[in-house]
């Protein structure tokens, strides 16, 4: 989301990951629970690829830019040290926090998943195509989430005008939902007063319930 949203300013040179799509790693389980041996075990693992190679992906389906500043392990790590400092002083966002940074320096996480392509017929699906199916979706979310944005903005008229008056409030908000105001507004007038003689009338009966104090 945040390489959509071009906030994104790094991206690690040597990080790579096994990419393995969700449900290609949910199939492989049940492939291993039908066709597995027994006592034997398996990796479940998409294609190898770095975190450029994967951004430069990405770049080909969205259109989006990945970030051009590609750190090696050493600033990586360097960078983790200082966030540890700024982490004691003050709340920083998790994606900058030393340990993500620490994680990411150059490190990484591998496997092969050559012994379940061959006795249990795993056959995940490449990255470019786990890319566009998981991109398409966020772009259509972040679209939908915008939309939905722009609408809640959209105020009463009484707001638009700049009008500070309560009743003109009121009155301006009940008028864009397609009410009488006139008739709302003496209903609300007549259950404020409702409630404030139910108010009274219980003050009194709480003051008459109290027994004066007894003179010797």
């Amino acid at each position: 989301v945040a390489y959509l949203q071009k906030r994104l300013k790094m991206v690690p040179k040597k990080t790579a990951f096994c990419w393995g799509h969700v449900e290609d790693i949910a199939a492989g389980h049940i492939q291993a629970m039908e066709k597995g041996t027994p006592g034997e075990s398996y990796i479940l693992a998409g294609p190898q690829h770095t975190l450029v190679e994967a951004f430069e992906m990405a770049q080909k389906i969205t259109g989006v830019k990945p970030p051009r500043f590609h750190p090696g392990p050493y600033t990586m790590q360097f960078f983790s040290a200082v966030m540890g400092i700024v982490g004691h002083l003050k709340e920083v966002p998790e994606a900058s926090s030393a340990e993500t940074l620490r994680t990411l320096a150059g490190k990484t996480f591998l496997g092969t998943d050559q012994k379940a392509r061959l006795e249990l017929d795993f056959l995940p699906r490449s990255l470019e195509t786990g890319l566009r199916e998981t991109l398409e979706f966020e772009l259509a979310e972040q679209k939908r989430l915008t939309q939905a944005t722009a609408t809640s903005q959209q105020t009463p008229q009484g707001i638009r005008k700049g009008v500070t008056n309560p009743i003109a409030l009121l009155k301006s908000t009940l008028k864009d939902r397609n009410v009488k105001p006139q008739s709302e507004a003496r209903d609300l007038q007549a259950r404020i007063k409702e409630r404030d003689l139910q108010a009274r009338i219980k003050e009194q009966d709480r003051k008459s319930k109290i027994k004066s104090p007894k003179v010797k």
